[in-house]
């Protein structure tokens, strides 16, 4: 049938190409119309969609097939041809890469093969939605993928299936259409079912499994309508033997008439969790030979729980039969078969009428999409082509095997990648760790601590020295760690972990399926700090088992302290210090305001809590396994940061019903358990507009962004580490129905999700202007990265990144030294962003202001002392500095290296200042150590407790315009001295293995590091005192000490 088909829009309008000489003579199409504009724009026709074109009263008129009009100005036009540019002529990617910066699961970045119009990548990572950082060759050009722009290191892609890139200078568009409504055809009366009720009478009823209590539990109970009785199969002691376990009971019925289509339904037991968890339905004409027909499962709807109702769907026995058997082929308990009510259906098909009937055609829209180069990205995922997880072997020296939590024991590494990750093998000490999940019995599924003796990259992931081997061991739990820690990377939680689900062998014995982790503590691979001499790690866990350890003053929350290790430096003062530090963040939060809103990171919190909320972690509310650390107790600006998010093996609705993802999902996550942890987390959630206007504005992002994501990584790990569930099962007896799993953690996750978001409180969520200039680098930010950004455009030099109208900050379509000279301008004036730097991957380099003494009315030098790491080639430096009121920054001094160099200040106000120091793109700064001088002015006194000078929001710019951040570090000073180091009188200080201290009274005394920063302040209590310090050179009382 032919039918004519409808165009949406009927008229276009355009001011795109470049003029045309004089009229042009009407043309039937042949070939593609190129319509070029004066201003480098273009636009295409394609000759399947052109009528014709024709120049009339100075317009150039373009016809479609619908017979609608495009309108052109011939002024404004160039050209006009039937000859498009040659392929060779079109912008192309430079470099496509998968950068780990921007992708989790990807491990070590993946550089992509780039081979005329086709790429391709091998990616060994779980979870196929990526983040491509690309490069084009002109200035310019823009990248899209079915109509969207697409900005590199953003935008994230399902890369399942091939990608199409459209490459198109901007402005280059081609006239297309599409699809937008199918033609709409008439229904014909479908065929319905009626269902009717078969009557039902106890004489019907038959079982190979007859109750010993048939007046309170025989067949007649399913047939009385009260769905408090019920009938159960043989138990207990009478006539009927029980059934063996490996036997199925099952429900005869014999009807009057012959059936072929059937519907039938039951109640579960109202007071106890004994229910059909499977049935196989048979058939049979004479009651002797039986047919299967159909097998149902939960997937098909069965009920697991108390007091619920099941309907099924209509079986069709195949043909007509008179007798039929329900038989229960799995049980929540036993094979014990117990109903409340069963009912059974005949249903007959009445047949529909009337032949369909068109009532509208087809309907196509023209658009225009961007014109350009296609190119076409292929992923080759190892995952898909391993045949196994990898597989780690412990070999353990002499044959032992792991007994004991509290020591190592030697052992050899080997770890097979299965194709998909590095494999490799070393050394290594192993040991057991966990609590309840921990098992006295060598040979039980346990979890392991290793330790290697140097920093290794296991997998490739970042560097680190400790890891841990997840047994869970709980049945049904062997994916719940792995979502969550999936969460936690999707929202840059604090110290997320990677997951690898692995095979491991111990001594040449399988001993199950594993997750591979990072162990959680202050290193490279978990909470990275470049100082951790004043920082600590604190866990909140009710079996309360470290050494140190304390409860606070207003919870009661049992606090242990897990870094520093005071084990190895026993330390009074610094655990003086440590609990003091968090009472007061507590008391704060006890008392019922928001101060202390101050006392923490708000955003990364909201991050914690999306990651413990989402997976019903409610171990939180009774505190196990909750991690907090602080970067610096003794800096100013310093605040409590919540995570690395761990332990979630009670979660997904676990805890209350021993069952994961079947129950709870719109359960309140505050109020389902009472403990020490509840009022502490309710306070910190509830008293805080600034933390609820952060959790809501995450949840927005996530569900926009990320959960559809989250989804797909269900599927995607199962896909990959099913195999080795089913191995494990072979072991322990989980892992071979984890597909039931997977369904229900994915509807129970958007169940869960929706309860949560909706009773969230709302906030206005308008965004900020967009940047209109300044953000060169696109990173959603205006930093000294871009003004080097724009020094390297002029010097011919490449950006990883660059967007011209966002450099043209003049607006004049050429980029100067003059934009650069706004650039830096706007970055003065930008707020600080510590969120935004929580972000940005870490440099090896360090930043650490040096003590020293402020004086009274006059000018004082802060040294800055830079280690700059020989890797990376860094063009510029932005940092904040912040200062006690009563004491300003006046100016600086760039180290020798540095010179000539330029450099800005600005007073943001309320003590903080912003420094930038940057020069010509292709000189960079020179690696090793420089001091860089900051000169500050003290109007008054400032209090003790108050002086504290603070780098903050430090990054530096790497010669492609990107951005690494610093760690934040402070310094303290003196008021009354000019060296800032002073003499106690009469104290006695001798070294050794530990700093040794004789003083004649009470008092304090100041210990140094040898290039004069203050290391530790030490209470005297008077007489002999022994501090346990790191070995090094130390300066004490204007002493030098040394320590071994």
């Amino acid at each position: 049938m032919t039918m004519k088909n409808f165009l949406r829009t009927s008229f276009l309008s355009a001011f795109c190409a470049v003029a045309v000489s004089g009229a042009a003579q009407e043309t039937q199409t042949g070939d593609s119309l190129f319509v070029y504009s004066k201003n480098g724009t273009a636009d295409v026709f394609p000759a399947a969609l052109l009528k014709g074109h024709a120049s009339s009263q100075g317009r150039l008129c373009v016809t479609l097939n619908n017979d609608s009009v495009v309108y052109y100005n011939e002024s404004e036009l160039d050209s006009v041809r039937t000859a498009g540019p040659s392929l060779a002529d079109l912008p192309v990617f430079t470099s496509f890469k998968f950068n780990n910066k921007y992708n989790a699961q990807v491990f070590t970045d993946v550089i992509a093969s780039i081979d005329g119009d086709r790429i391709t990548a091998s990616v060994g990572a779980i979870g196929k939605r990526l983040t491509p950082s690309f490069q084009l060759s002109e200035q310019g050009a823009k990248v899209y993928v079915d109509g969207a722009e697409q900005v590199s290191k953003v935008l994230r892609l399902r890369f399942d299936g091939d990608v199409v890139y459209t490459i198109a200078r901007d402005g280059w568009r081609i006239m297309k259409h599409r699809l937008v409504q199918d033609e709409v055809w008439s229904e014909p009366s479908a065929d319905t079912e009626e269902a009717t009720a078969i009557p039902l009478t106890v004489d019907m009823l038959s079982t190979n499994a007859p109750s010993n209590y048939e007046d309170e539990e025989g067949l007649a109970m399913l047939l009385d309508n009260n769905p408090y009785t019920f009938f159960h199969s043989t138990w207990g002691t009478g006539e009927y033997e029980k059934l063996p376990l490996d036997q199925n009971p099952y429900l005869q019925v014999d009807l009057k008439e012959d059936v072929q289509l059937i519907r039938f339904g039951y109640e579960t037991r109202y007071d106890a969790a004994r229910y059909p968890m499977g049935f196989t339905v048979q058939a049979s004409a004479d009651g002797a030979k039986w047919v299967d027909v159909q097998s149902l499962t939960q997937a098909d709807g069965l009920p697991y729980g108390i007091g619920l109702s099941f309907a099924s769907k209509t079986i069709d026995l195949g043909k007509a039969y008179r007798h039929l058997r329900f038989v229960m082929t799995s049980a929540s308990y036993k094979n014990y078969l117990a109903m409340s009510s069963f009912s059974l259906y005949k249903v007959t098909v009445v047949k529909g009428g009337d032949e369909p009937t068109l009532i509208s055609p087809a309907v196509y829209e023209y658009t225009w999409q961007p014109y350009g180069r296609d190119v076409t990205v292929s992923v080759d995922w190892l995952t898909d082509k391993a045949t196994s997880v990898p597989r780690i072997d412990l070999n353990i020296e002499n044959g032992q095997m792991i007994s004991s939590k509290d020591y190592y024991l030697n052992a050899e590494i080997i770890i097979d990648g299965a194709g998909v990750w590095p494999s490799m093998t070393d050394s290594v000490q192993v040991k057991g760790r966990g609590n309840t999940s921990w098992s006295s019995n060598p040979y039980a599924k346990n979890p392991y601590r290793l330790k290697f003796a140097a920093k290794k990259k296991p997998f490739g992931m970042t560097a680190g020295k400790s890891w841990v081997l997840l047994a869970n061991k709980i049945a049904g739990s062997m994916m719940t760690n792995a979502v969550a820690q999936r969460i936690a990377k999707a929202v840059a939680s604090a110290g997320a972990n990677d997951i690898v689900p692995v095979e491991l062998y111990i001594n040449g014995e399988y001993r199950g399926s594993y997750n591979f982790t990072q162990h959680v503590g202050f290193a490279n691979n978990s909470v990275s700090l470049d100082d951790e001499t004043n920082a600590t790690l604190l866990e909140l866990d009710q079996y309360f088992d470290e050494t140190y350890k304390f409860r606070d003053s207003y919870f009661q929350l049992p606090v242990n302290i897990k870094e520093p290790d005071l084990s190895t430096y026993p330390d009074y003062a610094q655990q003086q210090l440590i609990e003091n530090d968090f009472n007061a963040f507590t008391q704060k939060i006890y008392s019922g305001g928001a101060e202390y809103e101050d006392d923490m990171d708000c955003e990364m919190f909201a991050r914690y809590m999306l990651v413990n909320m989402l997976s019903q972690n409610l171990e939180l509310l009774h505190p196990k396994s909750v991690y907090l650390y602080k970067e610096d107790l003794l800096s100013l600006h310093s605040k409590y940061i919540f995570g690395p998010a761990w332990d979630f093996d009670w979660g997904f609705g676990y805890e209350g019903t021993t069952s994961y993802c079947q129950r709870n999902a719109e359960q309140n996550f505050f109020t389902a358990y009472y403990d020490t942890g509840r009022p502490f987390f309710t306070n910190l959630f509830y008293n805080s507009d600034k933390v609820k206007r952060a959790t809501y504005a995450l949840w927005t992002k996530f569900l926009e962004n990320d959960f559809e994501e989250l989804l797909e990584y269900v599927d995607d790990y199962y896909a990959f580490a099913n195999s080795s569930f089913v191995h494990n099962a072979t072991k322990w007896g989980d892992g071979s129905k984890y597909d039931t799993f997977v369904s229900n953690c994915k509807t129970w996750l958007q169940q869960h999700a929706d309860y949560i978001y909706r009773n969230l409180q709302t906030y206005d969520l308008t965004q900020e202007p967009a940047i209109e200039h300044g953000d060169v680098n696109l990173d959603g930010a205006i930093s000294v990265a871009d003004v080097v950004c724009v020094m390297n455009n002029i010097l011919g030099i490449e950006n990883e990144t660059f967007d011209f109208n966002q450099a043209d900050a003049d607006e004049n379509k050429e980029i100067t030294v003059n934009d650069a000279v706004h650039i830096v301008a706007l970055v003065m004036q930008q707020p600080a962003n510590t969120q935004r730097m929580q972000l940005l991957p870490r440099s090896a380099a360090t930043v650490r202001p040096q003590a020293f003494a402020a004086r009274i009315g006059g000018v004082s030098r802060v040294p800055v002392k830079f280690c700059i790491d020989s890797e990376m080639g860094y063009a510029a430096v932005q940092f904040d500095v912040l200062l006690p009121e009563g004491i300003a920054l006046q100016d600086l001094s760039l180290p020798d290296g540095w010179q000539g160099r330029a450099y800005r200040i600005a007073n943001l106000g309320e003590g903080r200042y912003r420094v930038a120091v940057y020069g010509a793109a292709n000189e960079v700064l020179p690696a090793g150590e420089a001091v860089l001088d900051l000169y500050v002015t003290a109007e008054g006194f400032v209090a003790a407790e108050h002086r504290v000078l603070s780098i903050d929001d430090a990054t530096l710019v790497n010669a492609a315009g990107e951005e690494l951040r610093l760690m934040p570090r402070s310094a303290t000073f003196d008021m009354d001295a000019t060296t800032g180091i002073d003499a106690v009188k009469d104290l006695d200080a001798t070294g050794g293995d530990a700093l040794y201290l004789d003083a004649p009274a009470q008092g304090s005394v100041k210990v140094y590091t040898a290039d004069g920063r203050l290391f530790r302040s030490v209470n005297l209590a008077g007489g002999k005192q022994r501090i346990a310090l790191p070995s090094g050179l130390y300066i004490v009382n204007n002493k030098k000490i040394l320590v071994k």
